[in-house]
């Protein structure tokens, strides 16, 4: 269902996309609550995540209405300069391991929320509505992912921290903003001394967000 999901997304159908990405959710949580380890996606608690008893529910299913309008891979003249990592997730294929719930619950969430954060820049109309809800789903997602170790590629999870990041910026939410950019910023730098950037997507579009953050920030900017 993910991979229906994901095409509706790639062909700008946004409405049907969270159709399938709301049934996908709810048919992983009903599996889950049948499953022998069934702590694996338990509830965590509120004050980590207080809006996981929606998790079988698109919060914000009204936000975004079906649309072929298409959008700009990287956005970087539509939207502020900024970049936003706009293709959908999809699992990771491995012959080793066998995808969990909480890697298929990241997964399903991020597409959520790149479906209502796409919507959000093509429409001025809606406002931050649209903005929140895709930061609702975002934060979800990264619920899940520190919950349990998701089985995700590096440039997913680069993508979560830079979208939720690109969000905070948008609502002038600069501290929060901030932690994300300088985490994907210090990941990054890591990465690049170690030799291992070369397995990044989209690696400087990663760099741009990070970095022009950064250099706007006259404190960060003063330390650097």
């Amino acid at each position: 269902m993910n991979e229906e999901a994901a095409q509706h997304i790639e062909n700008c159908r946004y409405g049907e996309a969270l159709e399938v990405l709301d049934f996908a959710m709810e048919t992983l949580h009903s599996v889950a609550e049948h499953e022998e380890d069934e702590d694996q996606f338990e509830q965590p608690a509120a004050s980590t995540c207080e809006m996981y008893e929606q998790s079988a529910t698109n919060p914000c299913s009204d936000a975004v209405k079906s649309s072929r309008t298409p959008i700009s891979p990287q956005m970087t003249e539509d939207f502020d300069g900024d970049f936003v990592y706009t293709t959908p997730m999809r699992y990771v294929d491995s012959e080793e391991t066998e995808l969990d719930a909480i890697s298929m619950g990241v997964i399903l969430t991020f597409n959520m929320a790149l479906t209502h954060h796409i919507s959000a820049m093509m429409s001025k109309k809606k406002g931050n509505m649209a903005f929140k809800c895709a930061l609702k789903m975002y934060q979800l997602s990264f619920c899940l992912l520190l919950k349990g170790e998701a089985q995700l590629s590096v440039t997913q999870v680069l993508a979560l921290t830079n979208n939720c990041g690109q969000i905070y910026k948008h609502l002038k939410r600069e501290a929060k903003a901030r932690t994300f950019f300088t985490h994907m910023l210090t990941t990054l730098m890591t990465m690049i001394e170690g030799g291992d950037a070369d397995d990044v997507d989209n690696l400087d579009g990663f760099m741009w967000n990070a970095s022009r953050f950064i250099l706007e920030d006259p404190a960060l900017a003063a330390a650097a």
